[in-house]
């Protein structure tokens, strides 16, 4: 479920109420990582510092601004814009204006957005793979270049 964890009001609510741990609960754990602060990337897009501690016990990326939430809140955003233009269509030019020649041509022109819209949304809410990292954020780890590959996983789109 998307939730714009981004801005403090719906971040306070999500926090106090525990929406996410009973409704988006996306729960990632790395275990027998070395005692040190990791950044954790998805598709080259930092998602947040965490210590293996906090990877051992699992990070719930329900919580986190990552380009699946992103690519949901797109997908929301065109659906309440397809709702209100289908609002405007039937209740401003069907039900209020009614049957002058105008409001036909126009139904037709705010069908065919309408239509625009909703290929947007469907091509929004395809699902694209990802590339997940995680890397050590000290200068030290950085430069001795340990190797993480066993860390990263491609993820491959549903069918």
């Amino acid at each position: 479920m998307a939730f714009n964890v981004g801005d403090p009001t719906t971040a306070f609510v999500l926090r106090t109420g525990k929406v996410l741990e009973r409704l988006s609960e996306e729960r990632l754990s790395v275990k027998g990582l070395p005692e040190k602060k990791y950044t954790w990337k998805i598709d080259d897009k930092k998602v947040g510092d965490f210590t293996s501690q906090e990877l051992a016990a699992g990070i719930n990326l329900g919580a986190q601004v990552t380009p699946m939430l992103q690519q949901a809140l797109e997908v929301m955003d065109l659906t309440r814009l397809r709702s209100h233009l289908y609002f405007v269509r039937r209740h401003d030019l069907q039900w209020a204006i009614g049957d002058m020649a105008s409001t036909h041509a126009a139904a037709k022109t705010l069908d065919d957005v309408i239509d625009h819209v909703r290929l947007r949304q469907r091509a929004a809410a395809i699902t694209k793979p990802h590339r997940f990292a995680l890397v050590p954020t000290s200068a030290s780890e950085k430069q001795s270049k340990p190797d993480f590959s066993g860390f990263v996983r491609e993820q491959e789109p549903h069918a």
